[in-house]
């Protein structure tokens, strides 16, 4: 019989009252939590390092990949000629 094992990927949560990251795949040196421990693995009297609330005060934080717009495209100005005169852009 062979065994397979399933990797599950590491998931964060976010302290609701500070904001504070715990990642799974980095845990939380600090306190003595290994990298790779699961949330639910951490014990219930743990704290938040930053301001002390407990773990039932964390929720899941799903990181959303952000999406950057196409730059808006400059108007080619042709080059001025000679004799007209040129524009000064002064304080930009």
């Amino acid at each position: 019989m062979t065994a397979i094992v399933v990797a599950l990927a590491y998931r964060q949560f976010i302290c609701r009252a500070c904001g504070l990251i715990y990642d799974e795949a980095k845990g939380d040196a600090d306190s003595g939590i290994a990298p790779g421990t699961r949330f639910d693995d951490i014990p219930d009297d743990w704290a938040c390092p930053l301001c002390g609330v407990t773990k039932a005060d964390f929720e899941p934080h799903d990181v959303q990949p952000v999406q950057r717009r196409a730059a808006a495209a400059q108007p080619i100005r042709p080059a001025s000629r000679r004799g007209e005169p040129g524009v000064v852009i002064v304080g930009a």
